[in-house]
């Protein structure tokens, strides 16, 4: 008798059959674990990153405030200037709109102005 609760299974199949079947499950098992400690591994590395971001984010901004290039204010307006980059305002950025310097509200709603033409420096001869 199977201890798998399979047991129904002996009656209907042969030997080879039934050992085919376990073997199946068998593998099917380890794949789960081997697949769960994978996400487990990765989701780690994610946490890992995700500090170290923060780590460096938080650097930045202190030492930006510490050198008087900011206040705690404007870094405060500014933060939720960005957060609202995506349209919602949830403290959280779309990783489509993550790159600074750029304006990626057109895609949300039109912009009031047309872009300026890149101005060409010229060229000495």
């Amino acid at each position: 008798m199977s201890s798998d609760g399979l047991d129904w299974l002996d009656d209907l199949l042969t030997t080879p059959e039934h050992r085919h079947i376990q073997k199946g499950l068998a593998a099917a098992a380890r794949d789960r674990i081997r697949d769960k400690a994978d996400l487990s591994a990765r989701v780690e590395k994610l946490e890992r990153d995700l500090g170290r971001v923060a780590l460096v984010a938080r650097t930045l901004a202190d030492l930006c405030i510490a050198k008087g290039v900011f206040n705690g204010e404007e870094f405060e307006a500014h933060f939720r200037e960005a957060d609202l980059a995506d349209g919602i305002g949830d403290d959280r950025l779309d990783p489509a709109v993550v790159k600074p310097g750029e304006q990626k509200l057109a895609e949300l709603r039109p912009l009031s102005d047309k872009p300026k033409p890149a101005r060409r420096k010229r060229r000495r001869s």
